[in-house]
């Protein structure tokens, strides 16, 4: 739908309103949460994978040891919450905002870690997608407190990682 508007954000130009198509006096503005905007990073992730200063980011190196995990016989997993859903998400489950949180969470970091070498010589250095993980999983924790101790607070911790995101995003 946003598409349809004229609505995007891209670094050299971001179009977040348009006259309203009634009255030309008002401005229709169009602004996204945070769980949208996270399903956006996943899928877009997913789909392309994303360019750094690290590298290509993408999710090769995580399905490749989402699968490594499967073979095991073990009750132990070091990936037991990222199904192939989470990795490749059909049409219903890219809704799902609990799988774009999964997709950036300690799991994936273990299972990459654990694997490392299997990964790295299917698919490369892993650098960038860790990179990419870690940094998505501190602003999920930053952006998403379950208690007021944790919240969002001027001059915290949390206000600090965001503005590292921002900054990141920049660059």
């Amino acid at each position: 739908m946003w598409h349809s508007f004229g609505i995007h954000g891209r670094k050299e130009n971001t179009v977040c309103r348009r006259q309203h198509p009634t009255d030309p006096e008002r401005f229709l503005h169009f602004i996204s949460d945070f769980p949208h905007l996270l399903k956006c990073v996943r899928n877009t992730f997913a789909r392309t994978g994303v360019k750094l200063p690290e590298g290509h980011a993408s999710v090769d190196p995580i399905d490749c040891a989402r699968k490594l995990d499967e073979q095991h016989d073990t009750t132990l997993k070091a990936m037991p919450h990222i199904s192939k859903s989470v990795v490749h998400p059909n049409g219903f489950e890219k809704m799902r905002v609990n799988y774009a949180v999964r997709l950036y969470s300690d799991e994936v970091l273990r299972g990459i870690f654990l694997y490392n070498a299997t990964i790295e010589e299917k698919h490369g250095s892993t650098a960038a997608t860790v990179s990419f993980v870690e940094r998505m999983r501190r602003l999920i924790e930053a952006m998403t407190s379950r208690c007021s101790s944790g919240a969002l607070k001027p001059g915290g911790m949390h206000e600090k990682c965001i503005q590292n995101f921002l900054t990141y995003l920049d660059d």
